[in-house]
C-alpha cells in the first residue's frame, strides 16, 4: 500500500512539473494583476540589433552637405559600434528634396539633410527664415528655431507630417550681393535687375527694396550676370567662386541678409523604432556632422575669398541697419498675404534679438 502511494504522488509531482503547476512554478500570465503579462510585453532593444537607415542629399559629392552626410554615415557606425548601418545618396538620387521629404513620410526613406526653407511647405511660419534682414545673425536664427515659437512648428511638422527635425544645425555662409558696381544702400538697388529663383518670399524681398525681380535658372545664373542680363545677382558666399560668379559681378557685398541652414529630418514612424540609447548616439552624431559641416564651409571660404581678391573681385562691408530698417515694413505686407500663420511672427523674431 505504501509503494503504491508513493508511486502515485510521484506520479502527480511528475505531471506537475510538466506542467508548470507545482510547487514554486512561476505565475500564469494571465493573472488579474497584470504586472508580469506587462513586463513582458516590453522588450528591451538587442544589444547587437542592428537599425539600418538610408541618408539622402541633392548635392554633388564634393558638396560640404554631401561630405558632412558621408561623415555622419561612418560615425554612426563608429559611435554604435555597428549598430546603426547607413546607406548614403547622394546628388538627388532619391529624388528633389519635395521627393524625398514625401519618401520620409511613405516609408521610402530614413533622412534627409535639406534646406529648413523648404520646411514652409508644410507650414508656412518657417517662410519667416527667408525674408530678407528678419535676422541679425545666424545666432539670432538658432535662438529663432531654438524657441518656443521653434518647438511649436517642429511639434507640428511631427504631428502633422510625420517629419522630425533633429538637433544640430548646417550652416552655410551668409548670403551677399554682386554687381559691377557696389551695391552699399538699398538706394544702390533701386530699379537694377536682380537674379532670383523662383521662390515667392524672395521677389517680395526685392521688390521691397526697390529692384526688378528676374527669375533665371541656377544653371543659367552664371552668364546671365556676366552678360548683364541682369544686374545684380545674389548668393551664399561659398557658392561664389565654385560658380565664377565675380566674374560678372565682381563687387561683392556682404550684406548678409539672410542666414541660411540645412536641417537633418528623419521620418517619425522610424524614430520611434528606435531605442532611447540608439536616438541618443544618432542626434549626438548629427550635432558632429552639423558642427563639421559649417567648419568646411568656413575653411573654404578663406580660400575662396583669397582667390577671388587674385582674380580682380573686391569685397565691401554696408551698414545693415539701414537695410533692415528699409526692408521692415515688407513684414506687415507679407503677414497680410499669410506668408506665415503666427500672428506678429516678425516682431517674436525681432524680440528675440
Amino acid at each position: 500500500m505504501k509503494k503504491s502511494v508513493a508511486l502515485t504522488l510521484a506520479v502527480i509531482l511528475l505531471l506537475a512539473a510538466a506542467t508548470g503547476c507545482g510547487p514554486g512554478a512561476p505565475a500564469s500570465s494571465g493573472t488579474s494583476g497584470g504586472s508580469t503579462a506587462d513586463s513582458q510585453s516590453v522588450v528591451p532593444a538587442s544589444s547587437d540589433q542592428v537599425y539600418r537607415l538610408k541618408i539622402g542629399t541633392i548635392t554633388a559629392p564634393t558638396h560640404p552637405t554631401s561630405i558632412a552626410a558621408n561623415m555622419l554615415v561612418g560615425t554612426l557606425d563608429k559611435r554604435s559600434d555597428g549598430r546603426i548601418k547607413a546607406e548614403l545618396f547622394i546628388a538627388e538620387q532619391l529624388g528633389n528634396e519635395a521627393t524625398q521629404l514625401e519618401n520620409l513620410q511613405a516609408g521610402l526613406q530614413e533622412c534627409i539633410i535639406s534646406s529648413a526653407e523648404k520646411f514652409s511647405t508644410y507650414n508656412a511660419d518657417f517662410n519667416i527664415l527667408g525674408m530678407a534682414f528678419a535676422f541679425e545673425s545666424k545666432e539670432h536664427v538658432a535662438k529663432f528655431l531654438d524657441s518656443e515659437l521653434g518647438a511649436t512648428m517642429n511639434q507640428d511638422l511631427i504631428e502633422t507630417y510625420g517629419l522630425r527635425n533633429l538637433s544640430g544645425y548646417f550652416w552655410k555662409m551668409p548670403r551677399a550681393l554682386l554687381s559691377k558696381t557696389p551695391i552699399l544702400t538699398p538706394g544702390d538697388l533701386k530699379g537694377k535687375k536682380i537674379r532670383i529663383p523662383n521662390i515667392p518670399i524672395w521677389e517680395k524681398n526685392f521688390t521691397a527694396l526697390g529692384a526688378v525681380p528676374v527669375i533665371i535658372n541656377y544653371a543659367d545664373f552664371p552668364m546671365a550676370l556676366l552678360t548683364g542680363t541682369v544686374d545684380v545677382g545674389e548668393t551664399t558666399y561659398e557658392t561664389i567662386y565654385g560658380m565664377k560668379l565675380h566674374e560678372g559681378g565682381p563687387c561683392i557685398s556682404m550684406v548678409d541678409y539672410a542666414y541660411p541652414l540645412e536641417i537633418c529630418t528623419v521620418s517619425e514612424s522610424w524614430w520611434q523604432t528606435l531605442p532611447p540609447d540608439i536616438q541618443q548616439i544618432f542626434e549626438e552624431c548629427v550635432e558632429e556632422a552639423a558642427s563639421y559641416y559649417y567648419d568646411l564651409n568656413v575653411q573654404n571660404w578663406e580660400t575662396d575669398k583669397q582667390k577671388i581678391i587674385e582674380e580682380g573681385g573686391s569685397f565691401y562691408e554696408v551698414d545693415r541697419k539701414a537695410w533692415m530698417d528699409a526692408v521692415k515694413p515688407l513684414a506687415e505686407q507679407l503677414e497680410t498675404e499669410k506668408y506665415w500663420k503666427t500672428e506678429g511672427l516678425y516682431e517674436k523674431v525681432q524680440a528675440l534679438k
